[in-house]
């Protein structure tokens, strides 16, 4: 018999013989015997509600309790009777979904096995991988068709390094990547010359020279263009990014833009005074701080290179730029 049916048993039990009492003489004692009965039922079904009900873990429910308590005993018997057989049915209902059943488990053990018994690689692996010429083919293209869903920037530099590979099928893949990216962004610039050809307002030639002067400029951060075609891009990025500020020469965006231009072909005091206007318009210090490193590195300045660095937090910083930081983080001069 569970502890729950017992203690309504005994609620019962109590307010009936409280009950009895008043049936007989009505003496001080009968009505002291009453209320003390009735008080021990009504004590006891306030328990039994706070086991059944109120039984949050972290949380005291003193005052719910109190409240069952009352309304127990300031209702006589029907209070009582009526509270008592609501948490009869809510007990039972309870029971019959399995709620107040816990059980206790052993912990399972632990089998250290990889789902689905497939081989998974990061970018590091994969690039030990695809360079080692040792490593079997199957495993190299694996690696190889990782960087297909790497951004260029990251990607680029190992893909040109394969291209030398002595394995054929690595060697054609890596060039196809390779040039599809580069046929992307060559369809994108015909189609903004296009809209340069055919603008009708000043801000429409604005905005089609800005998006030309961003696509040759990714054409040359990507790597995608070596040589004289790389000169080329960059020629082309630095008009077009000239003309648009041209008619905006307070757009920050545009201003980082033409500093990484003018940094590549070596004017580093120019890009410095575009990056501190492009500062002084809004651009945060914390977007340029890379740039600036390698500015003062490549005039070799590199205790600056160095404080700009420190200013940067490890943890914000892409994987490309860690190794970066930690080695400049360890030196002291």
């Amino acid at each position: 018999m569970s502890i729950a049916f017992k203690q309504g048993t005994a609620v019962v039990a109590l307010e009936w013989g409280a009950l009895a009492l008043l049936n007989g003489e009505g003496s001080g004692w009968t009505l002291a015997g009453f209320f003390t009965l009735h008080a021990l039922a009504s004590l006891l079904l306030a328990l039994l509600a706070q086991s059944i009900f109120f039984r949050r873990p972290g949380r005291d429910f003193f005052w719910e309790t109190v409240l069952v308590f009352a309304s127990s005993f300031f209702v006589p018997l029907f209070g009582a009777l009526g509270l008592l057989l609501a948490l009869l049915i809510y007990y039972r209902r309870e029971r019959r979904a399995g709620f107040l059943e816990i059980g206790e488990t052993t912990l399972p053990a632990y089998a250290q096995t990889r789902k689905g018994g497939h081989e998974r690689f990061g970018p590091g692996g994969a690039r030990s991988r695809l360079l080692n010429i040792h490593t079997p083919l199957e495993a190299r293209l694996k690696a190889l068709m990782l960087f297909q869903t790497m951004p260029t920037r990251l990607s680029g530099g190992v893909l040109r390094q394969v291209l030398t590979d002595p394995v054929d099928d690595v060697r054609l893949l890596a060039y196809g990547m390779l040039d599809t990216q580069e046929q992307q962004l060559n369809n994108r610039i015909h189609e903004e010359r296009d809209r340069l050809a055919q603008a009708d307002s000043e801000f429409a030639r604005y905005t089609a020279r800005r998006r030309l002067g961003g696509l040759y400029s990714e054409l040359i951060y990507q790597g995608l263009v070596q040589g004289d075609v790389r000169d080329f891009a960059i020629e082309q990025a630095q008009m077009y990014t000239r003309q648009a500020l041209e008619w905006m020469p307070d757009d920050p965006a545009l201003l980082v833009q033409q500093a990484k231009l003018l940094q590549q072909t070596g004017h580093y005091d120019a890009a410095a005074a575009a990056y501190q206007k492009a500062q002084n318009l809004g651009m945060p210090h914390s977007r340029i701080i890379p740039w600036l490193a390698e500015l003062h590195f490549r005039r070799g300045e590199y205790a600056q290179s160095r404080q700009l660095l420190a200013r940067m937090d490890m943890r914000d910083a892409p994987g490309s730029l860690r190794n970066v930081l930690s080695y400049w983080a360890e030196k002291k001069s």
